[in-house]
């Protein structure tokens, strides 16, 4: 009983919030204004005064006004504003613009709508207040950023409703867009460590100078066959016998991270995808190699982030090349693991970062691990796909060949502290 109660309560309260929704628009405030106007109309009709015509007209006057003023009061607007601006995920973007207004007059009750399709969705319109603009007025708002790539803001919309919000009129402004790169974010990554050698962690005798040039590596006893020239004499005349200098080529030292670009393997939506965890642990990893010296590559983007080099500069083409980069390699186009092998081939020393999902068998290449070598980072394939992120009660286990094991949801920096 007190089921079929609860039933009917709900019945009855859905009906009236249905009337009241379809009422809502005859209660505004033009249409008691009309109303009016032709209640007093009719009395004056009926009753001969002149008085009550006077109020008819002055409701009709009012609606006129109310009509016309919003078109008189956005005519001539311009907007100026920044036309680049650049911020990171996670960031808040400070945006400003300028509104001009030519001619006479001035305008009040101005709502300023911009577009921000980079934001989270109740934060997508951003809207300033200007009470009253003259001649040029000057503002700003700011909203949290949460997509990267290169983004259009805009086009501005003006909308106003002066002078008693009886009629609101909306206009986009003509030449008021903008763009917006927005970065990735690295996260702080202590140290980096590759299966070849697990107590061998990179970076620690790494000179700071750009270029392929030989670094110091350490000391051995001379050889047949080495060059005079590395000869440490002043060690050799201590030691009593003939000592060399050993050098590590400056590529063997350098680390080179390998995007797997594959629509098909990208897995998850949005924020939480496969792909959008790559470009991020690839640019912390940048990262961190740029701070302790190490040369790095970036493959699978542009030819110039595909270099081993040890600057700020790269690190910059680097952060440019991932705030744009897709994940468009569709079928017929390159296969990562082949991708892999030739760049290995072509560079078979050093250190590489690759990807990969659980539910791929892992290439043979994975299985000789002595040179070069290689960190796999591989993602959970379940907790990606199930609907609202991580999955409950998941049983994957990661592959022999993994080194750091990522689920959606993941704190990526605890994940390579481990």
């Amino acid at each position: 009983m007190a089921a079929g109660e609860n039933s009917l309560f709900d019945t009855r309260m859905k009906l009236s919030e249905a009337w009241r929704s379809r009422l809502a628009p005859l209660l505004a405030v033009r249409n008691f204004l009309w109303l009016f106007a032709l209640l007093f109309f009719l009395i004056a009709w009926n009753r001969g005064i002149s008085l009550i015509y006077a109020m008819s007209a002055l409701m009709l006057a009012i609606l006129l006004v109310s009509y016309l003023m919003p078109y008189w009061s956005m005519r001539g607007m311009k907007v100026r504003r920044t036309p680049y601006l650049t911020t990171a995920v996670g960031e808040s973007l400070v945006v400003e613009f300028e509104l001009q207004r030519q001619g006479f007059g001035w305008c009040r009750m101005l709502e300023v709508i911009d577009r921000v399709p980079c934001a989270e969705q109740p934060h997508q319109q951003p809207m300033a207040y200007i009470p009253k603009l003259s001649n040029r007025y000057s503002t700003a708002y700011e909203v949290d950023i949460n997509w990267r790539g290169l983004h259009r803001l805009g086009p501005v919309s003006i909308a106003s409703s002066y002078p008693i919000g009886v009629h609101r009129v909306s206009r986009e402004v003509p030449d008021s867009t903008a763009q917006v790169l927005v970065h990735p974010s690295p996260f702080p990554i202590r140290s980096l460590v590759f299966s070849h050698a697990a107590s061998e962690r990179t970076g620690r005798h790494l000179s700071t100078r750009p270029g392929r040039y030989d670094e110091f590596s350490g000391i051995r006893e001379y050889r047949h066959g080495d060059s005079p020239r590395h000869i440490h004499w002043a060690k050799s005349g201590q030691s009593g016998g003939l000592l060399v200098k050993e050098y590590e080529a400056y590529e063997d030292s350098g680390v080179s991270i390998v995007l797997d670009r594959r629509s098909s393997t990208n897995l998850g939506s949005g924020r939480h995808s496969t792909f959008e965890y790559q470009v991020t642990i690839a640019l912390s990893i940048a990262r961190y190699c740029i701070d302790n010296a190490i040369p790095v590559a970036l493959f699978g983007v542009d030819r110039q982030s595909a270099s081993l080099q040890c600057s700020e500069t790269h690190y910059r083409r680097v952060l440019e090349s991932l705030a744009v980069v897709e994940a468009d390699w569709h079928k017929g186009e390159p296969d990562y693991q082949h991708y892999v092998r030739s760049l290995v081939e072509q560079h078979p020393r050093g250190h590489w970062v690759l990807f990969s999902n659980d539910i791929n068998e892992p290439d043979p290449l994975f299985r000789h691990r002595a040179r070069p070598a290689i960190m796999l980072v591989e993602f959970d394939s379940a907790s990606f796909t199930a609907t609202g992120g991580r999955a409950v009660n998941n049983e994957t286990a990661p592959s022999p060949f993994s080194d750091h094991y990522v689920r959606c949801g993941d704190n990526l920096s605890e994940v390579f502290a481990r």
